[in-house]
């Protein structure tokens, strides 16, 4: 993310003084759940980071030099981890429209290289899941263990299902944490809480859109989240015993940026506050469901 801010500030996409920086490259490390999820030593969090990880290599070269063979790669890269992000091709073909739609020529074939690319990594993912589990569209889902809250549902309406959606979109964006009688007096629920009561500082993201509602990079960033968020509000279960929504964080990149995109170029005292707010959270909720439920 450090090489991210750097270079949008560099291309003039942002202006940021060096404390603003500063204190938002803090609060992406620390003040959102990739605090709690990088803290946990079990396959299902480690592949979020991992996904992550080559997301923002994705965005870096997406603002960068927009190779699309290079652009396809991580973002492939990344649906080997958490396949759910490969939907997010949708913010490098609107950028790259947006920016050369007066050469078509040079349009048609970056998108050619684009999509070849990518089916590379889909075709490649697609015969793995064939000699693993003798479908092309098995993921291994279907013979994992499933926890006997879960199976019901999962058996009536399948891995994913209309049904499920109003639930996910409970705990993903509306899910407040539990005021309790005694100490702690608050408590998070572990199958899921909003995503502005843990990473409130995200709230500039919707301020981005009056502040820049010219900038290609924005819409460009925001077509990426939508295909990757309705897979998940269709998906049978929310993630499970978790700080947060952890099934956000295959957007989080895109959606950080968004809201570093609304933040003014000397944050204000209140946009530090609510950043010091999101760290805080993060790192109670990261002590409270590591360590102590230990």
């Amino acid at each position: 993310m450090f090489f991210l801010l750097h270079r949008m500030v560099a291309k003039g996409l942002i202006h940021l003084s060096f404390p603003s920086f500063a204190w938002l490259f803090v609060f992406f490390t620390c003040g959102t759940e990739l605090l709690y999820v990088s803290m946990q030593a079990t396959v299902w969090f480690l592949a979020h980071l991992i996904a992550t990880t080559f997301l923002l290599l994705y965005l870096l070269e997406l603002i960068g030099k927009r190779r699309s063979w290079l652009i396809a790669f991580w973002l492939g890269t990344a649906a080997l981890s958490r396949s759910t992000t490969l939907l997010a091709f949708p913010s490098s073909l609107l950028l790259i429209f947006l920016l050369e739609r007066q050469k078509p020529l040079l349009l048609l074939k970056q998108c050619l290289i684009f999509g070849g690319v990518l089916a590379i990594f889909v075709g490649g993912m697609m015969l793995y899941n064939l000699a693993r589990f003798g479908s092309l569209l098995e993921f291994g889902y279907s013979s994992m263990y499933v926890n006997a809250r879960l199976v019901p549902n999962l058996t009536k309406y399948g891995q994913f299902n209309l049904h499920f959606l109003p639930t996910n979109f409970y705990y993903m964006l509306i899910q407040p944490p539990h005021i309790l009688a005694m100490l702690p007096y608050i408590r998070f629920d572990p199958f899921g809480t909003g995503i502005f009561w843990t990473m409130p500082a995200l709230y500039p993201l919707f301020r981005t859109f009056f502040m820049r509602p010219r900038s290609y990079l924005a819409w460009s960033l925001l077509a990426g989240c939508p295909l990757p968020i309705v897979a998940h509000l269709l998906y049978f279960n929310t993630g499970w015993y978790q700080f947060g929504y952890r099934f956000f964080l295959d957007v989080i990149p895109l959606v950080f940026l968004l809201a570093v995109l609304g933040f003014h170029e000397r944050l204000r005292g209140y946009e530090k506050l609510v950043i010091v707010l999101s760290i805080g959270i993060n790192i109670w909720g990261w002590f409270a469901y590591t360590c102590v439920s230990r």
